[in-house]
Formats: C-alpha cells, structure tokens, sequence
C-alpha cells in the first residue's frame, strides 16, 4: 500500500504541469505513503531480524534515509546540469516513484513477519518462515528457541493486554495521567523536530 500512495502522488507531481496546487496533493499523497513506509519498515525489519543484529539493522534503516537523500540532491544536481525547460524538475519528481515501485514489487518475494503469524496462531507457518530467513531447519535449537520466546511474549501480552480493544486502550492511553503526557511527548517530540526546518532547507 505505501508503495502504490507514493507512486500515486509522485505521478500527481510529475503530471502537475507547474500547477502548484496539484503539486501540494501530489506532495500530500505521497507524504502519507512515505509516512506509513518509514513506520512499517523497521518494525518489519526488527521483526525478521535476529535478536543480535536487529538494533543494528534497525539503524541501517536511517542511514538509507540519508542515503536516499544524498542521491535526491544528486539527481536534482545532474537534472538541473544535463536537462532543460520542464524536464528539470519532471524526471526529479517522476524519479522518486522508482524506490516505490521496487518496494511493491520486492514485498511479493517477502512472507509475513514470523511474530505476526504466531500472533494470529499460525505456528506452523512461523515456524517455516524463521526457518526461512534463519537459514536454519525448523527443528534446529535456535528456531525452536525463538519460537519459545515469541510464544511467551505474546502470551504476557496477552495477559496484560486481555480481551481489551482498540477502543480501551485508546481510553486508557488518554484517561490516565501518566499514559497521557508520554503520548503527548511522544507527539511533541515528532511535531518539533519537523518545525527544527531541516526538511525546509532540504526542500
């Protein structure tokens, strides 16, 4: 889905034709498709990844950020060196759609997380797919192991968490005080750190 929004909005941009308002949704869509990636890839990640290296394959996930940034500011550069008229700023905007469209077509090779799966009691399958991206058999000690230790995470999560739904937990994360002011911070820090300006210089 992130995939599709992004190329949906970068396609608004491209096709913008100079019109700015069409830029703004354009730039609105493809900010809500970049939002739900920049969330889902890394709990993906922390979720497939072993215990010792999730942390730090977690963090590559920012150096990628940058990595996509220096080459926006690169392709900006040769665009503006090698292209002219309304070309300049089209290839630029059409080309953000690329790591979009490899991520649409990437997911295909990729199964579920294996804790989503045994979250929604399909051990079997969790269990084929940490065999799968451990390289390791099914029976071998270090699966079984991380099996175990998905089982009893998610059954002191559900006994924290109970029949509780949505709704409760959004209760009890706005009812009580202390819930309330970590998620306020949580959102402070987020809202603050846009208004710094680093995202207007780099625009």
């Amino acid at each position: 889905m992130a995939g599709v929004i992004v190329t949906v909005g970068s396609v608004f941009q491209a096709a913008a034709d100079g019109h700015i308002a069409l830029m703004y949704v354009g730039r609105l869509i493809a900010g809500f498709g970049v939002g739900e990636a920049s969330m889902v890839t890394p709990l993906y990640i922390s979720e497939n990844a072993p215990r010792a290296i999730r942390g730090g394959l977690t963090g590559i996930y920012q150096l990628f950020i940058a990595t996509g940034t220096m080459l926006a500011f690169w392709t900006n550069y040769g665009c503006n060196k090698h292209l002219s008229g309304q070309k300049t700023y089209i290839v630029p905007l059409t080309m953000q759609a690329l790591p979009a469209i490899l991520l649409f077509a990437s997911m295909f090779y990729c199964k579920e997380s294996p804790r989503w799966l045994a979250r929604k009691d399909r051990w079997d399958e969790a269990s084929a797919v940490l065999s799968r991206v451990r390289a390791l058999p099914s029976t071998h000690p270090y699966v079984q192991m991380e099996l175990r230790e998905m089982q009893e995470q998610l059954d002191h999560e559900r006994a924290l968490i109970g029949g509780a739904s949505f709704k409760d937990l959004m209760r009890e994360m706005w009812t009580i005080p202390g819930n309330r002011k970590r998620a306020i911070i949580t959102i402070w820090l987020m809202i603050t750190q846009q208004m710094t300006g680093t995202n207007a210089i780099n625009y």
